[in-house]
């Protein structure tokens, strides 16, 4: 039921209730008893009568939103390696996000963002390990639109041996610590993906992703400010990615030529 009409209803039998009320207050002493009690009665039938739409409208609201929900796109994002040159080694990763749910009013537009995190830990050093994120620029450089209002909405390409470039800094990262006794760093990289789109009721949605899992839009806010506060508004582009210029940006406090 229309929830507009239900608070129609609503309005109207306060209104009765308080022409009611008023009558029963201004009534002359030598009125009929009758109509003391046609008063009240019609007092408390607008007083059921609203409990009983109140409760009505916040059945419909719940019934609305539960409708909505039910006709929202279903994101699915799937991340995967490639070896391109089958030779056991995967340069290439890529990325498909498609819809499995409903149709969208409109096209979907995605923005992806990558991280790096980095895990920076000294044994001599009783403070424990140290966790930066940096931001990780042109991971996934080609990005393909389909304007599809399901399915497959977007993908990558995967032909620009980003994994490659990945690999290359994780193994140096290993290695940082074989001259530096009690040192090791660890580096992971971290791949999020929003989706903005305009349901079939027309209301604008933002629904954000890390790896496959949702997660709440607030929480990429705050991981995309920690990033720039912790490289310094720095970011660090897939193919030329540098160990020491990594930890002399992001461990000042750590880092010796």
């Amino acid at each position: 039921m229309n929830t507009t009409f239900l608070l129609s209803v609503l309005f109207i039998s306060l209104s009765s209730s308080l022409v009611a009320f008023i009558v029963l207050l201004t009534r002359k002493k030598d009125n009929n008893r009758s109509l003391s009690i046609s008063a009240i009665a019609t007092i408390l039938t607008s007083i059921t009568t609203t409990i009983v739409g109140i409760a009505t409208i916040d059945f419909a609201s719940k019934e609305e939103v539960r409708d909505k929900l039910q006709h929202q796109p279903l994101y699915t994002v799937q991340y995967s390696l490639n070896d391109a040159d089958q030779d056991s080694f995967f340069e290439n990763e890529e990325y498909i996000i498609s819809n499995d749910g409903e149709k969208t009013k409109s096209k979907t537009d995605v923005t992806t963002f990558s991280f790096l995190e980095i895990t920076y830990s000294d044994i001599n050093d009783h403070a424990g390990s140290i966790i930066k994120l940096c931001p990780l620029n042109g991971y996934f450089g080609a990005n393909f639109v389909t304007n599809s209002l399901d399915g497959i909405v977007q993908y990558s390409n995967y032909s620009s041996n980003n994994n490659e470039c990945f690999f290359r800094l994780y193994q140096e990262a290993l290695r940082y610590g074989e001259d530096k006794p009690g040192i090791s760093i660890v580096i992971e990289k971290k791949h999020f993906a929003a989706m903005e789109y305009l349901d079939i009721f027309g209301e604008k949605h933002i629904v954000v992703k890390r790896g496959n899992t949702e997660i709440d839009p607030k929480k990429l806010v705050e991981v995309r400010k920690q990033a720039e506060l912790d490289a310094g508004g720095k970011s660090f582009n897939v193919f030329n990615l540098n160990l020491d210029e990594i930890i002399a940006t992001c461990f000042p406090e750590v880092y010796k030529n």
